[in-house]
């Protein structure tokens, strides 16, 4: 409601007290909404001592509804003058919020975490105070089961999401997997998994972030805008994991471990007749069953885990907030039919980030630029 909605007011009603004559005891909520907004944006407020004030009289209900209009022959209480007081400052918050002068860079981030049933980064990500959901179409494996949407990802991409971490499965998208790909069947399981990376990474989401191994996405669709391994942030771990990123920053190492120091199965392969060398962590999983094997080796490692939720949520709400003021020389305008921010070069040319292309430049700047996106989006939108 708050995304899409201008939720002035949510008023908690004792039943008991209000409608015991009507036969009934149980407990409501009045809902205030003053019209849709013109851009959604913006997700529920934390807990407040307003939406906690239950209304126990109808006179109460009616000055709590009416702010300051009641006509009400009856004289207000002290508490009814407060409840009034608190419901305007809250009016006011509100509307300073939907018309992007106050910073939404405090409230928790409502985040989608595609083709994940481990929940490692959601839980990561709710440890921090977000509304996280893993999605996939497995049930979760995770200790949260209602922090989980079993079902088609495809499905949730248009659902007032502030960001994406996808992790989509890499079975017929790794390098590794090119030595099968003479089979026709597993060529129609490569594009039909390359259809899948493109949709989502047009997702009608401000933040996305795409990871998986080394593969075809680099060559077929664009080559990534980071490689991390385990090992940068504490795992006693090596695995090449690329990042596709929209609106978010490249990760920082947070405990770079010496390569040195990691640990490795030495084997012989009796097929190919020669010794190989494995990630210690990736060849103890090799006795398991298939389903198993696939699950350990594309499980996020908890270093990564913690890193994005730590990064991604603090660095983000000051990297791209699409209702705040734009860095210097960054503006917003419309390309090709969506509202993207820019930056403007110094010969009057312009930039930005496709994520399907990596950086775009060279194109000359149009007179419409706006440093907030509520207001490029009302222009373009009445244009």
């Amino acid at each position: 409601l708050y995304h899409f909605y201008n939720v002035e007011d949510i008023i908690p009603i004792n039943g008991k007290k209000l409608y015991s004559r009507q036969g009934t005891s149980i407990n409501t909520r009045l809902i205030l909404i003053d019209g849709a907004k013109a851009v959604p944006d913006g997700a529920a407020p934390l807990k407040n001592n307003l939406h906690s004030t239950v209304v126990n009289t109808h006179e109460e209900l009616w000055d709590r509804v009416g702010l300051g209009n009641s006509t009400s022959p009856k004289p207000q209480t002290k508490d009814v003058k407060v409840i009034k007081l608190r419901a305007k400052a809250i009016l006011i918050k509100q509307k300073q919020l939907s018309l992007g002068k106050l910073s939404t860079a405090n409230r928790p981030l409502r985040i989608l975490v595609a083709c994940e049933e481990s929940q490692t980064v959601t839980m990561a990500l709710r440890s921090r105070g977000h509304e996280a959901y893993s999605c996939d179409i497995l049930p979760t494996t995770g200790k949260h089961p209602e922090w989980h949407i079993q079902g088609d990802v495809l499905n949730q991409l248009d659902k007032g999401w502030d960001m994406m971490i996808a992790f989509p499965p890499c079975t017929y998208l790794t390098v590794s997997g090119n030595a099968w790909m003479h089979d026709p069947e597993r060529q129609k399981e490569r594009k039909k998994a390359l259809a899948f990376i493109r949709k989502l990474m047009k997702a009608p989401i401000d933040k996305i972030a795409i990871e998986n191994p080394i593969g075809v996405i680099s060559t077929a669709i664009r080559k990534p805008d980071q490689i991390i391994q385990p090992y940068y942030f504490g795992d006693n771990a090596k695995k090449s994991t690329c990042l596709w990123l929209k609106n978010l920053p490249l990760l920082e190492p947070t405990d770079m471990l010496d390569e040195d120091q990691l640990e490795y199965k030495h084997w012989y392969d009796k097929k190919k007749k020669r010794w190989r060398r494995q990630p210690l962590w990736y060849y103890k999983a090799r006795d398991l069953s298939d389903e198993e094997r696939r699950r350990v080796r594309s499980k996020t490692f908890q270093g990564i885990a913690d890193a994005m939720a730590d990064q991604w949520t603090e660095k983000a709400k000051t990297y791209t907030i699409g209702a705040l003021r734009a860095r210097e020389n960054e503006y917003w305008t419309e390309i090709k039919g969506d509202i993207t921010l820019v930056k403007r070069l110094p010969n009057g040319m312009i930039e930005w980030n496709d994520f399907t292309k990596g950086t775009v430049r060279g194109i000359r700047a149009k007179s419409e630029l706006f440093k907030r996106k509520t207001d490029a989006a009302k222009y373009f939108k009445s244009a």
